[in-house]
């Protein structure tokens, strides 16, 4: 009530001789109403509180479907805008509402939160070693929001009295998802939704389309096992509808994780109640028969295109290729990711403590070898090694990697410590084991994927982290947690910043608790608005940055040069130099002043370019036109040499080339390159080839 008295301090206390204020209310009445304010006060406080777990049950859905197509990233930058500025209204709300804010209580979460804060350090001191420490911005921004998720959902989750309403709403979210994915297999709905090889639902990746339905299986089977009538029957259906949909996602890592959803399942199940009770066992099984029953269906009536890619990815399971490059792009892809996983560990080797810096490896990676067909030949770019733990280990480092690993593992610890717990409730022991069975799925789909590349599958990882941690808080309620030396830890870190004295103390030289939480509500309030302000100026000028870029492609696809010349300043951003797929507003300028002729801007613009890509074949290719238009062949072929070191395959670069050698009058290794591609009907390039004969042989 003290709190309460403060806020209402505000109210006029003027009164007359005749005791009457507030024009004309008299003083009793005044004290009644301010009573009545102050429970109406208490009773919305406390209502905020109790239900603020329901936000998460508005974010993930809404983040998850909306995209804009205006953008070059039409679902990263959009999704994360409006992820950040939901979680600081939400916030601005929570802080608002709580003056007794939420602490983490038990040793795990201490540990958490201590290695997660180690973690986004770490990050920001690698950045200060990158090639191109601009690309580290966004992802430190992430890193930090996925905290104050976490976070946030925790101090809701701690008033929560049933999950079964997320078990519901997740169920028909998924659902939803593997519907649209159906649809666009069958091609009938959803088909205009931007991203590659469809099915890819609403992530724009079918990869990441099947590792969410994989990820959200949990939720159904919670339903089908937990639930009754209604419900537990429509955990069936949609439990059947995610398996086709995953099925023809095409997506390998997908199929993994439903075998490794069961396993999980299943072991945890007996761990709770025991081989001897087969009663139990029984609905497990029976999901993994329909699992089975789904793969005899869609190989009898999936249509012949669906099906023969399907019969492919299964069969590359057996036919890991070491060398050369490959066509096939089922069996192509399994090599492409050996490949890069090996590159990225020697990466690691010559950047062991600080790594290149986060969102660098897309920089640095085309120094270490060749990324296979298609990377080869230019016709695809790499902007990540498929393997999330790698991509920590190449750009972060040891540290960096020992600290993702520890916060992964405290997690993972402490949902299987507690499925096999006697001392946990049974209940609980269940929600342990299916929340624990999304977040495993995860843990493994960072292993041939990246799932956690996009901020709608973070929120989902968000959830399962949060909700395995609060449900070991309030395990861990009422037993002994070792004192946290408030003074110590306070002076050492944040004591040079002005905050509350503390009350009077019971003991001598200790803070009274409320003092302490006065102290760190203070903190937590800074440092998340500090968090969020920061996201919100990164995401915005992200999101904004990228729709000026995709402006800027589409006028030099369509030929309007001059309107790109005309954006470029407005395309260019303080914070971001690269779009995803590492390419520089500066060479789209660079091609639009190469076609009205000004060869000086151009390569000003090429300059620049090569300083946040250095290693970039497009940029070095680029570079070359520029001085074989002006026939300064001498100055063009070793940029060409330089892109096809990157891109050895790329016959346009060879063709280039070629012509350089030629004006050069380097035959001999003119005419062996054009012996490494088809030249025939092309009739230059046979006419150079001829006299390249002629003046090496003499024919």
């Amino acid at each position: 009530m003290g709190s309460t008295a403060f806020r209402l301090s505000w109210f006029p206390t003027f009164t007359s001789d005749r005791g009457v204020g507030w024009s004309g209310v008299n003083a009793t009445d005044r004290d009644s109403l301010k009573a009545v304010l102050a429970k109406k006060y208490i009773k919305s406080k406390n209502m905020f509180f109790q239900k603020s777990h329901l936000a998460w049950l508005i974010l993930l859905p809404i983040v998850s479907f909306i995209y804009d197509s205006r953008s070059v990233e039409p679902y990263q930058d959009v999704r994360f805008l409006f992820t950040v500025f939901f979680l600081s209204i939400h916030s601005i709300l929570y802080f608002y509402k709580n003056d007794n804010i939420y602490f983490v209580k038990s040793r795990t979460g201490k540990l958490f939160f201590g290695a997660g804060i180690l973690f986004s350090i770490w990050a920001v001191v690698t950045s200060f070693f990158a090639v191109n420490y601009y690309q580290a911005l966004i992802p430190i921004s992430r890193i930090l929001i996925f905290g104050l998720l976490v976070y946030f959902m925790l101090a809701s989750f701690s008033k929560i009295k049933s999950w079964a309403v997320y078990f519901k709403i997740f169920t028909l979210l998924v659902l939803f998802h593997a519907f649209v994915g159906i649809c666009q297999t069958a091609e009938i709905a959803f088909t205009g939704v931007p991203g590659n090889w469809q099915p890819n639902g609403f992530m724009g990746h079918r990869n990441l389309f099947g590792s969410y339905i994989a990820a959200g299986l949990c939720f159904p089977i919670f339903l089908f096992v937990k639930e009754k009538g209604f419900w537990k029957w429509l955990g069936a259906v949609v439990l059947f509808v995610c398996l086709l949909a995953i099925a023809f996602s095409q997506t390998r890592a997908a199929w993994m994780e439903v075998v490794l959803t069961l396993l999980v399942l299943l072991l945890g199940w007996v761990g709770i109640n025991g081989l001897s009770d087969v009663k139990h066992l029984a609905r497990p099984i029976t999901a993994g028969l329909l699992a089975f029953l789904l793969i005899v269906i869609v190989a009898v009536f999936a249509g012949p295109e669906v099906k023969s890619s399907i019969g492919k990815r299964l069969a590359s399971f057996a036919k890991i290729n070491a060398h050369g490059p490959e066509t096939d792009e089922a069996v192509g892809s399994v090599q492409f990711r050996f490949r890069n996983w090996g590159q990225t560990v020697e990466m690691f080797k010559d950047h062991p403590l600080t790594g290149v810096g986060l969102d660098n490896w897309k920089v640095v990676v085309p120094k270490y070898g060749l990324g296979g067909y298609p990377v080869d030949a230019g016709l695809r770019v790499r902007a990540r090694p498929h393997n999330v733990y790698l991509k920590i280990l190449g750009e972060m480092g040891l540290v960096g990697f020992l600290l993702f690993v520890f916060v992964l593992i405290t997690v993972a610890y402490t949902s299987v410590k507690n499925i096999f717990s006697k001392k946990t409730k049974k209940e609980d022991r269940y929600l342990f084991l299916f929340f624990g069975t999304g977040y495993f799925v995860f843990l493994f789909d960072m292993i041939p994927s990246f799932s956690v590349a996009r901020i709608e599958q973070n929120i989902l990882f968000a959830f399962f982290v949060a909700a395995i941690l609060s449900l070991h808080e309030k395990q861990e309620k009422g037993k002994h947690v070792r004192p946290l030396y408030f003074n110590k830890i306070y002076c050492a870190t944040l004591g040079f910043v002005h905050l509350p004295p503390p009350a009077p103390s019971p003991k001598r030289g200790e803070p009274a608790l409320d003092a302490q939480n006065l102290k760190w509500r203070s903190i937590i309030i800074a440092g998340s608005a500090a968090i969020l302000l920061y996201s919100l100026v990164m995401s915005f000028s992200r999101y904004k940055f990228d729709k000026n870029f995709k402006n800027i492609i589409d006028n030099n696809k369509a030929g309007n040069y001059k309107n790109t010349i005309r954006q470029i300043a407005k395309a260019k951003s303080i914070f971001h130099k690269l779009n995803y797929f590492g390419e520089p507003v500066e060479l789209f300028s660079a091609e639009a002043y190469i076609s009205e002729n000004k060869y000086g801007s151009a390569i000003n613009e090429l300059e620049q370019a090569l300083i946040y890509h250095p290693n970039s074949a497009k940029i070095l290719s680029t570079f070359g036109t520029v001085y074989m238009t002006q026939r300064e062949f001498g100055e063009a072929a070793p940029y060409f040499e330089r892109a096809l070191k990157f891109t050895p395959f790329d016959v346009s670069i060879k063709r280039e080339l070629a012509v350089c050698y030629f004006n050069l009058g380097r035959y001999r290794a003119c005419m062996e390159l054009l012996q490494t591609f088809d030249i025939k009907g092309v009739g230059n390039l046979e006419a150079m080839y001829e006299r390249s004969l002629e003046e090496v042989y003499g024919q």
